[in-house]
């Protein structure tokens, strides 16, 4: 991420940095609390600097998170990975017509919201199976009632099956 130093959102940054800074080189009990929570807030404060200056013709999921009803769709698919999703469901949830909500997606995030979905599941499915999860219980907790779709899932979108993690 680029902040402009011209942004809105880069004095609060600079602001945090120099506090950050401060704290560091104090050395005073909780110090390394304070300098953790506040490297937090600078997080934070980038990310919504870059998202509010960012130019619409981006594309990516952070900075679809600027547009209020796709970082809405986004929140509900992550808040609810194993959920049935239709595009239907989905739009209905944020109150747009389905076309209209995958367009938007789609220029926003860079792929079709239930494309993005599976995508997003494959990564949490990927951590769960490298934990040791079993290729059952992962499918179940990423949305699939099936080992088999699961496997077809995993597949098309990783390159290798669920047992090569």
């Amino acid at each position: 991420m680029r902040i402009d130093p011209g942004s809105p959102g880069a004095r609060s940054i600079a602001r945090t940095l120099s506090t950050l800074k401060e704290e560091a080189d104090a050395g005073q009990i909780g110090g390394d609390l304070v300098a953790g929570k506040l490297a937090e807030i600078l997080i934070i404060e980038a990310v919504r600097s870059y998202i509010s200056s960012a130019p619409v013709a981006n594309v990516g999921w952070i900075t679809a998170l600027g547009d209020a009803r796709v970082a809405k769709a986004i929140t509900l698919m992550h808040a609810d990975v194993a959920r049935r999703w239709t595009i239907d469901a989905l739009a209905r949830e944020i109150g747009m017509s389905r076309s209209a909500l995958t367009l938007r997606f789609s220029q926003r995030v860079g792929r079709a919201p239930i494309d993005y979905l599976t995508r997003w599941r494959m990564v949490l499915a990927q951590r769960h199976l490298a934990n040791g999860g079993s290729v059952s219980d992962v499918a179940l907790a990423v949305g699939y009632s099936s080992q088999s779709a699961f496997a077809h899932a995993f597949k098309r979108v990783t390159g290798h099956t669920p047992r090569g993690v």
